[in-house]
């Protein structure tokens, strides 16, 4: 949206809600409210106000996550921000890991996760496979703070999750960083490398490709530009 202006027209009450007006998607009008419904203010003086739009940030990038990753400090909070971007999981799907779901098969480490977006009660648990090295740091860390086969991993709560990243990407990148966006960082990971669309949606657990594109991946103009330079004259 840059930094264009947009006008809000707001009408003084007492008590109110906000409704949005039909003829601007940027104008808000407030409506007084009495003790039995919603009714508009006759009353009411317009005012109207010049404000900034708000500019969506920045995609997170691999320097930013290398950045935040040094500036988390314990080792908890490295394994839980190393997860997150190198499977792409949910919150949600990082939280609910116990010992019991880390397992090996030789040299490689996986771990089972069960997908919350999955529809029904019977769902299936789902092999995501680690990078070795995390794995085996996973391993240790389990080891080494005595987590019992059942007990979370992480031993922690979304919301602190939340703040976590957020007070460590104000101090690494000079933002605030929600979780969630390491696994828009994993996408585009995985698309840009080259791997398959309907690939990388099985790796994110979607059932269908046209939500992972249309969610988690955009094809910018320095994409776009990058991909025409690869076609040979």
């Amino acid at each position: 949206m840059g930094r264009e202006t947009f006008r809000l027209l707001w009408t003084l009450r007492s008590f109110g809600d906000v409704v949005p007006l039909t003829d601007s998607p940027y104008a808000l009008r407030i409506y007084a409210m009495t003790s039995r419904d919603l009714v508009p203010s006759k009353s009411a003086l317009p005012i109207i106000v010049d404000a900034p739009l708000p500019e969506a940030p920045s995609p997170l990038s691999v320097q930013d996550y290398e950045a935040i990753k040094r500036v988390l400090g314990s080792t908890r909070n490295i394994l839980l921000c190393q997860v997150l971007r190198t499977t792409g999981l949910r919150i949600s799907e990082v939280l609910a890991l116990t010992p019991t779901h880390l397992r090996e098969e030789g040299p490689r480490f996986y771990i089972l996760v069960r997908r919350g977006k999955k529809k029904g009660g019977d769902r299936q648990y789902e092999r995501v496979y680690l990078h070795p090295t995390l794995g085996a740091f996973l391993k240790d860390y389990c080891r080494g703070n005595q987590i019992e086969a059942n007990s979370p991993i992480f031993a922690i709560g979304r919301r602190m999750v939340e703040y976590i990243f957020e007070k460590a990407g104000l101090e690494a990148i000079g933002r605030k960083v929600h979780p969630h966006e390491f696994r828009h960082l994993y996408t585009r990971t995985l698309i840009d490398g080259g791997i398959p669309v309907e690939a990388a949606a099985k790796m994110l657990g979607h059932d269908n490709p046209a939500t992972t594109l249309k969610w988690y991946y955009e094809l910018t103009n320095d994409k776009r530009a990058a991909i025409q330079e690869r076609i040979p004259l």
